[in-house]
């Protein structure tokens, strides 16, 4: 990059920053911007990569917003309205992905779950909420930019994006976590999160001593039922299930599941 810049830093020939645009990342253009005038950044814009401008938004401080704000012109209207048309595009693959996401959701039967694949939905939630936020983030950047413009239609548009993204993360995503959790947890409906481990396992039919035996609490030795459940609750504390919350945070929430973290 040092090269480059010191290039960019002397020269004031448009077409000689414009081949230089196209070659830089954000993070190089970032420190350019620093560095140079207004008119020189537009610039650089004329030919940078669309790819390399969302990450610019991203990864942006204030400073380099305000820089940016100055560089007003054609380049970064373009770049704001490529961003426009991609929002459109990932708005749909997010709305698919929320559809197909509640309908995987619905289908969940506590009892054929495996742990691995719960545990795979819960990842799923998580990566969309924070792709979500990033989303969010990145539009406030660019809606920013847009406010310096004369631009209505894109202060406008984004704008809207911006609030359908909002919708998403504040209705959409919590009622898909809250139906995740009321399907995956069904045996626990009559239970509080501060029962009892045992009883959470009563809840989903383990609660003798050939079920402990099976789940591998006990060993096929062990038949003194007086000692029983102490010997069954002191082995589900040494694996830190106290109680159902415990469970829950555990992924246990199945007779399946329960081998499942044994096993792990």
């Amino acid at each position: 990059m040092s090269d480059q810049l010191q290039i960019i830093l002397k020269t004031n020939n448009a077409k000689d920053l414009k081949q230089i645009g196209a070659t830089l990342t954000a993070e190089q253009l970032m420190v350019a911007m620093k560095k140079i005038p207004s008119d020189k950044i537009s610039h650089l814009l004329a030919r940078f990569s669309k790819d390399e401008f969302i990450l610019l938004l991203q990864r942006m401080d204030s400073k380099n917003v305000d820089r940016l704000k100055n560089a007003l012109g054609e380049p970064l209207l373009h770049h704001l309205t490529q961003f426009k048309h991609l929002l459109a595009k990932q708005l749909e693959t997010l709305d698919a992905k929320l559809i197909a996401l509640e309908t995987k959701i619905n289908a969940i039967d506590p009892g054929d779950l495996s742990r691995p694949k719960a545990m795979s939905y819960a990842k799923e939630i998580n990566q969309i909420s924070c792709d979500i936020d990033i989303k969010l983030s990145t539009i406030q950047t660019a809606l920013g930019l847009c406010w310096n413009t004369s631009r209505l239609d894109l202060i406008e548009e984004i704008g809207n994006f911006d609030e359908q993204y909002l919708r998403a993360i504040t209705n959409t995503l919590p009622r898909l976590i809250d139906l995740f959790q009321e399907r995956l947890f069904t045996f626990f409906e009559d239970l509080y999160d501060d029962e009892p481990a045992l009883e959470g396992l009563a809840s989903f039919g383990v609660q003798c001593v050939e079920d402990y035996r099976d789940a591998n609490l006990i060993s096929s030795q062990d038949d003194d039922e007086k000692e029983l459940l102490k010997r069954v609750d002191l082995k589900l504390k040494e694996k830190g299930l106290y109680s159902i919350q415990d469970l829950k945070d555990a992924f246990v929430f199945s007779r399946r599941s329960l081998k499942d973290f044994l096993l792990r």
